[in-house]
């Protein structure tokens, strides 16, 4: 099980700022801090649990969605893609460079 698809949907209400219960599968290919960017439950008690602080509490709510909007916006988007294969292309083209002419 790799719960990617999952982690889609995830992904996709983390962009809309809306503050997720997720499992620990979907959770893994996220990134991100739990408890942060999104809350992780994986046993059907844990899951209400999690539901009901959430609907409990509108500020930690919408801290949580705000924060995974940021998370999505700094780490899942084509520019922030851009960006990191940008830097991992200039380390690799340094790197070369520097064994070449030593």
């Amino acid at each position: 099980k790799i719960g990617a698809g999952m982690q889609n949907k995830v992904l996709e209400a983390m962009a809309l700022r809306k503050a997720v219960v997720t499992s620990s599968l979907a959770a893994d290919g996220i990134g991100g801090i739990p408890d942060k960017h999104y809350v992780v439950a994986d046993s059907p008690d844990d899951i209400a649990k999690a539901i009901l602080d959430l609907f409990e509490c509108e500020q930690k709510r919408q801290e949580i969605g705000n924060n995974a909007r940021q998370w999505i916006i700094d780490h899942h988007t084509w520019t922030a893609l851009a960006r990191d294969i940008s830097a991992e292309l200039g380390q690799t083209f340094m790197r070369n460079e520097y064994s070449n002419s030593h």
